[in-house]
């Protein structure tokens, strides 16, 4: 059976975020060898930069509203996944080895694993502690099989524990604050997290702002604290949401496992490495475990409901409900309807409903748009198949491009209704099965399309 589109979204995006990752290690080592930028210091132009090219991005964007009991828990947020996880891990890089610092990374799935069964009742199954372990001990094999260069001669304490910290604090992110992530867009979501991480970072590092001899700065150093910056920063916390989004937090943090792989990969590539059968054996075992955990019980997965808020899916086989819907278009925008009733109240989705027995799904369309808004609608071709997982049943979801006979349109069910553009369709807040539609149909809605 094919991946959907969501859950391939989810991947690549997990994939792109840890491979940036991985090459950052190495950078960080570099950086922080040169004792040209402090820790606190390099964590600041990380939240600065990050801050700014969210917000920028933000102005391209159609406004979106956070609510203000939201802003609170995005500030947290913030705090765990962001300044506690970069900053433990820049204060650990000097004061601990390059070897102690791989094997205490492979720690963050583990972790992830428990927090997400305590903060969205995800339950540790027996194919998934076993992907876990599979890709831990392939982790740990190659590391044990690697050569390893820069960092400290050896660890101290202080730094295991801030490994440890940084371990810990991003998994406390990965596995308690899905929901949240959902409810918003990712831009929202981070220019709002790292300009609360800026305003807790500047008091600690003002001092050194205004200290740090900018000009002794190894061109080098520049550089690669310019890709700490925009890649490691920008790009790889754009990403990983988008992974969030899709996946469950055990299978985003098992893509963590990949870094040793690339940090393999560079060393061999530069010279400093060897290419044996341990690597090609540790590569196959972390591989593994991840599509192992990957394909860990789907029931086992958590749905947010109307107001939010993750709720177990049963493991029980649920009700299933096909329905159609119809995106209809005129000139460079498309029909949207606003929910006046139910569980999901004020929402927004495209018309359209249940399929009656026997009745194909244009017919059952056709049907439903007169029942619905009094008007006639003529197919013009078939989209998508969207299959959602609500919290109390599954969603088949069959949506056509559709445009109008006439100009008459009349709210039978419906309390509101607006028609959109392309830039304004993430004005709304859409019901999640239809929400996944949006990147198809933005593409719809280019000019020439």
């Amino acid at each position: 059976m094919p991946m959907d589109t969501g859950k391939l979204t989810g991947h690549l995006a997990a994939l792109g975020a840890y491979t940036i990752f991985g090459l950052n290690i190495v950078f960080c080592k570099d950086i922080a060898n040169s004792e040209a930028v402090s820790p606190v210091v390099l964590f600041t132009f990380r939240a600065l930069g990050a801050s700014a090219l969210f917000w920028l991005l933000s102005l391209l964007m159609p406004r979106e509203k956070v609510e203000k009991g939201d802003l609170p828990k995005i500030a947290l947020a913030g705090f765990f996944g962001l300044f506690l996880t970069q900053m433990a891990f820049l204060l650990a890089i000097p004061m601990a080895t390059a070897i102690d610092t791989a094997i205490l990374s492979t720690l963050g799935p583990v972790f992830t694993m428990f927090f997400a069964y305590i903060f969205l009742k995800e339950p540790i199954t027996g194919k998934k502690a076993g992907g876990v372990a599979l890709s831990l001990a392939g982790v740990i094999f190659l590391i044990l099989n690697s050569v390893h260069a820069g960092g400290a001669s050896t660890s101290k304490p202080l730094g295991i524990i801030l490994l440890l910290v940084n371990s810990l604090t991003f998994a406390l992110y990965l596995g308690k604050f899905r929901p949240l992530i959902a409810k918003y867009s990712v831009v929202t979501f981070m220019k709002w997290a790292f300009l609360f991480c800026l305003l807790l970072a500047l008091p600690f590092s003002a001092k050194g702002l205004v200290e740090t001899d900018y000009a002794a700065i190894p061109v080098n150093v520049r550089w690669e604290i310019g890709y700490l910056v925009f890649f490691a920063t920008f790009v790889a916390y754009f990403l990983i949401p988008v992974g969030q989004k899709h996946l469950r937090p055990t299978l985003v943090s098992m893509y963590s496992y990949l870094q040793p792989i690339i940090a393999a990969v560079v060393s061999i590539w530069a010279g400093l490495d060897t290419l044996t059968w341990q690597k090609c054996l540790a590569t196959v075992l972390i591989v593994g475990g991840v599509i192992l955990v990957s394909r860990s019980r789907a029931a086992a997965q958590t749905a947010p409901d109307a107001k939010g808020k993750a709720v177990p899916v049963p493991e029980t086989p649920r009700k299933r409900i096909e329905v159609v819907a119809a995106i209809i278009r005129k000139g460079d925008r498309i029909f949207a309807t606003q929910r006046g009733y139910g569980d999901w109240k004020d929402w927004w989705e495209f018309p359209g409903g249940k399929m009656e027995p026997g009745e194909t799904r244009e017919a059952a369309l056709v049907r439903e748009i007169r029942e619905e808004l009094s008007a006639d609608i003529r197919i013009d071709s078939f989209l998508r198949t969207v299959e959602w997982d609500y919290p109390a049943f599954h969603l088949t979801l069959h949506c056509f491009m559709c445009s109008l006979e006439g100009e008459a349109l009349h709210l039978n069910e419906h309390e509101a209704a607006r028609w959109l553009s392309a830039d304004e369709l993430s004005s709304v807040r859409w019901l999640p099965a239809d929400e996944d539609l949006l990147p198809l149909i933005e593409k719809e809605l280019q000019p020439g399309l």
